[in-house]
C-alpha cells in the first residue's frame, strides 16, 4: 500500500514539475517576440504584396542583406520601366533561386538598395508570393 502512495506521489511531482516548466517556457516565448512593424514609418519594401497579404515580417532591419546578387547594384536608381528583357531575366533567375522563406527579404533588400523590380516581373513575383504558404511572423 505504501508503494502505491509513493508511486502516486512521484506521478504528481512530475506532473507539477512539467506544468511549471511549460508555464516558464510560455512566458519566455512571449518575452522574446519582436515588433514587426516598420521602423519610423519606413516602407518594408513589399509594396503591393504587403498590402495584399498584410505581412510585414521582413521589416525592422536597418542593413540590406545580399543574396549573391551584388551584380544588381548596377541598376541602382533605375526606373521599373527602364529594364530590357535580358535584365528582367537576370532578376527572374535570382528571384527563383532564393528560398521561398527568404523571398520577402530579397524584395526588401532590393528596396533598401534603391533597386526597382522590373515591370516585366511584378505580376509574376506577386503571383509566386501570393501562392507561398502563409507564414507566421518571424523576427
Amino acid at each position: 500500500m505504501s508503494s502505491l502512495f509513493v508511486f502516486i506521489g512521484i506521478v504528481v511531482f512530475f506532473f507539477v514539475a512539467l506544468s511549471l516548466w511549460n508555464r516558464s517556457q510560455r512566458k519566455k516565448g512571449r518575452g522574446e517576440q519582436k515588433e514587426i512593424a516598420p521602423a519610423d514609418g519606413e516602407c518594408c519594401g513589399l509594396h503591393e504584396v504587403c498590402e495584399k497579404r498584410a505581412s510585414k515580417t521582413a521589416c525592422g532591419n536597418v542593413e540590406a542583406d545580399y543574396f549573391d546578387d551584388e551584380e544588381l547594384d548596377r541598376h541602382r536608381g533605375k526606373a521599373s520601366s527602364g529594364y530590357s528583357e535580358k535584365e528582367a531575366d537576370e532578376f527572374r533567375e535570382i528571384f527563383h533561386s532564393v528560398l521561398d522563406g527568404e523571398k520577402f527579404l530579397w524584395i526588401k533588400s532590393l528596396n533598401m538598395r534603391h533597386i526597382a523590380i522590373p515591370n516585366q516581373l511584378k505580376k509574376e513575383i506577386s503571383k509566386v508570393i501570393d501562392n507561398l504558404p502563409k507564414r507566421k511572423a518571424q523576427a
